[in-house]
């Protein structure tokens, strides 16, 4: 008993001092122990920006505030960029680096990021090489500065124009001038230093790179005008300043292009620009001179057309034949180069020489201006322009040779130089072969009757001859539509014809009316031509006018056919023909190889001749 009672004091002493260490580890571990631990780290900022040598201060503590170890440890990671000391960062050198903060006991640490920049050296002036720049619209121009002092940490400038409708920049900072005037340019820095620059913009110089006269050549008669227009490329040209210039003030003057001729020769008429460049048209003062004789001109140029006034008034009978022209008279002597002058190109196209005013006016052609020059001195020159009207042509013994050409016709006026009509040629054999040549004549159409034309058969051989045999004022007979027909084609074919009859009036007059019908010449003029043949005074006869019966006859036999006076002829013709297509083409091609204009063309519908 006394045992077991041991054993029990025993193991409750045990259990008693068992107690008494538990609770003593435990008092000692917490309860009894009055350490405060670190529980993080409170820190102002966590990223700092300074500049080389700047220093700034960080605010940190331990959290809880009370804790027991609250000493910081602060490290710089690169201390060659930025230094800590107890909480003082001191920029080193440019760059980053981390700054670390820890707790005494716990070890608990924070991160300062610092960036640390180069010392500031601000802008303290702009100098520019010139404050003064001229340019012209269009162009650029650089700005030569200088930003002081030179290790200035930012040179950047900004640069403003204060007007950039006068001038502007470009990507490369280049001043672009933009349009006539005065500006200021700033140059500005970015604490706030500033330089001005004035800046003049002129009207840009666009030279001119080409002159050109709307004409080469021109033809003025004494007295009168004509205005030169002067093109100028380009068309912006800055200065379109002319000067005009007269060779010869004798021959025209000029003012502001306005040319007046003033007397008989030629000039060069000069227009200059500013910068050199010059443009020139030759100016051509002709004499005049008027082919038809007096008798010819003062009947076409009265109304009443009364053709034994002017017959009369002209000596027609007294020795002096009206069916001539009025020869022009050169003042050179000797050989002449005769040439036509061509003005749109101011050339001169030779023709040929002659030794005489006769041969010489039987080559010029009405409407046209010449050149003629001595053989032996160009220097000795002249200059002539014929009168539009009637051209008449001069041989010895062959009379009353005229040219078609000159009358108003369907869509224009006939040509010259391609149907000649006239007399028996064969007299004066070697004068009328050479004149026919330089007229150009290469076909010759004998209406007479066969054996007149066989008698003169083997004469002018140089011609190619054919015959019909025509009767005066009628159009029943075959021939006559066979003569027409031929001499069409003839010129279709490219051929400059001569028809005649004996003395060139009855039978002649007969096939010129039929041909110059089918040209479209109205009645008067048709008439005119006819009567034109009566001033030769070996065939004057008072019964041979407009108002002549034969003559009427002829025109009252035309007026049956068709109902249009100017159609009534092709009528005519297609009246006779077996194949009207093919002679209406002939008709359509004769038309066009003989007036200058745009005749009428004509075609069949359902057998009728209508106007295509």
């Amino acid at each position: 008993m006394k045992k077991d009672r041991i054993i029990k004091i025993l193991f409750l002493f045990a259990l008693i001092v068992s107690i008494y260490f538990i609770v003593s580890g435990l008092v000692g571990n917490s309860i009894l122990d009055s350490t405060i631990y670190e529980e993080g780290i409170s820190l102002d900022t966590t990223t700092v920006d300074l500049t080389v040598n700047e220093t700034k201060s960080i605010n940190a503590s331990v959290i809880p505030p009370n804790a027991t170890y609250n000493n910081l440890t602060w490290t710089s990671i690169s201390p060659s960029i930025a230094t800590v000391n107890n909480g003082v960062i001191t920029g080193v050198s440019p760059g980053t680096c981390m700054i670390k903060v820890e707790t005494e006991k716990m070890k608990i640490t924070k991160v300062i990021t610092v960036n640390v920049k180069p010392i500031s050296i601000n802008v303290e002036q702009i100098v520019v090489d010139n404050n003064n720049i001229e340019l012209y619209e269009g162009e650029t121009a650089s700005i030569n500065y200088k930003v002081l002092p030179e290790n200035a940490t930012n040179k950047n400038l900004n640069f403003r124009s204060e007007n950039p409708s006068i001038a502007a920049f470009n990507e490369q900072y280049e001043i672009v001038g933009v349009s006539e005037g005065e500006t200021v340019i700033i140059l500005s820095s970015n604490n706030g230093i500033t330089e001005k620059v004035n800046v003049k913009v002129k009207k840009k110089i666009i030279d001119v790179s080409k002159i050109e006269l709307n004409k080469k050549g021109l033809i003025l008669k004494v007295g009168n005008s004509e205005m030169l227009s002067a093109k100028l490329t380009p068309t912006n040209a800055t200065d379109k300043t002319l000067t005009w210039i007269s060779s010869n003030t004798k021959v025209a003057t000029v003012e502001n292009g306005l040319v007046k001729a003033i007397g008989y020769g030629d000039t060069i008429i000069t227009v200059k620009t500013n910068n050199g460049l010059e443009a020139s048209c030759n100016v051509v003062v002709p004499k005049e001179h008027e082919l038809m004789n007096k008798a010819v001109l003062s009947l076409l140029s009265d109304s009443s057309r009364n053709i034994k006034t002017h017959f009369n008034n002209n000596n027609c009978k007294k020795g002096q034949s009206c069916d001539r022209p009025n020869i022009y008279n050169s003042k050179i002597s000797g050989n002449i180069k005769l040439s036509l002058y061509n003005p749109s190109s101011n050339k001169k196209e030779y023709i040929t020489t002659v030794n005489n005013n006769v041969m010489l006016t039987n080559l010029l052609i009405p409407g046209n201006t010449y050149y003629l020059e001595s053989s032996n001195d160009s220097k000795n020159y002249e200059y002539v322009s014929i009168n539009k009207g009637i051209r008449m042509i001069q041989v010895k013994s062959v009379r009353n040779i005229r040219d078609f050409g000159g009358w108003k016709a369907d869509g224009g006026t006939l040509k010259y130089g391609i149907i000649f009509r006239g007399a028996s040629p064969y007299e004066s054999l070697t004068e009328t072969e050479s004149t026919f040549k330089q007229i150009g004549i290469t076909d010759i159409v004998d209406i007479r009757s066969n054996s007149q034309f066989n008698s003169d058969k083997s004469k002018l051989k140089s011609f190619n001859k054919h015959n019909y045999q025509v009767y005066g004022y009628t159009i029943k007979r075959i021939n006559s539509h066979k003569a027409v027909e031929a001499i069409m084609k003839l010129v279709v074919a490219g051929r400059k014809v001569y028809f005649h009859c004996a003395v060139g009036t009855d039978r002649t007059g007969t096939i010129a009316m039929l041909l110059e019908g089918i040209l479209g010449l109205n009645k008067t003029y048709l008439f005119d031509d006819y009567e034109l043949s009566y001033f030769r005074r070996e065939v004057w006869n008072a019964g041979k006018t407009r108002n002549g019966s034969e003559i009427n006859s002829l025109y009252n036999q035309i007026k049956s056919y068709g109902t249009m006076e100017q159609e009534k002829f092709i009528h005519w013709f297609l009246s006779e023909s077996n194949d009207k297509t093919r002679d209406l083409k002939l008709i359509n091609d004769f038309r066009k190889k003989m007036i200058n204009g745009n005749p009428i063309e004509y075609k069949l519908s359902n057998g009728e001749l209508v106007k295509d």
